[in-house]
């Protein structure tokens, strides 16, 4: 039992890791697109992005169909979305596709996202790794695609495409302050109810 369990994870872990390298061949495709401004490479990226989006998706649902959630599986694929989302923005900043400002919004965001869920399993006895709410998983759902939607603007108006990418990043600035806001606010009040005793 023990061993098809082991087996059932490592099947898990092995979908989940997959985004690795099909993230390094985005990665590719977007470093192609920057110098040559070919659409096949935009359609090869948005391909790929689909790949990386199922993979993400039935690695939970295999977790969860046969009972293997655990703590590393939950770091392993918070790692390779992140590894997916940092790599492609910061390949597409440096041929002007994305913004510098909209990798350090993620990069704030991802940060407080492991502070706040350490602080709520350390006091509030979450058994859950990571700590989540309704917006922020919607904003997260949205930082998870703006590589690709940065791509697809970036050929649907090339001209404006300063204005567009201001736009889209201000959006996103108004959104992490206003998913910020709301969780910070809920994690307080939820520590009114904390025992002194645990708040040392």
């Amino acid at each position: 039992m023990k061993e098809n369990s082991t087996r059932k994870n490592s099947l898990v872990n092995a979908v989940t890791l997959a985004r690795i390298p099909l993230t390094g061949f985005g990665i590719v495709c977007l470093y192609q697109y920057g110098r040559s401004v070919d659409s096949q490479w935009v359609l090869l990226f948005l391909a790929t992005s689909v790949l990386v989006f199922f993979s993400d998706f039935i690695d939970g649902r295999l977790a969860r169909r046969w009972d293997v959630c655990s703590d590393n599986g939950a770091k392993l694929d918070l790692f390779c979305d992140s590894f997916y989302i940092f790599a492609s923005l910061l390949t597409m900043s440096l041929f002007g596709l994305s913004s510098p400002w909209v990798l350090l919004i993620m990069v704030y965001k991802l940060f407080e996202f492991i502070a706040l869920s350490q602080i709520k399993r350390k006091f509030f006895n979450d058994e859950s790794f990571y700590y989540y709410d309704k917006f922020g998983r919607v904003l997260s759902a949205l930082f998870y695609v703006t590589p690709v939607l940065l791509l697809i603007l970036h050929e649907i108006s090339p001209y404006q495409w300063k204005c567009t990418l201001r736009l889209y990043t201000e959006i996103l600035f108004v959104l992490t302050i206003i998913s910020s806001g709301a969780k910070f606010i809920s994690m307080r009040k939820s520590f009114d109810y904390v025992p002194e005793q645990k708040r040392s």
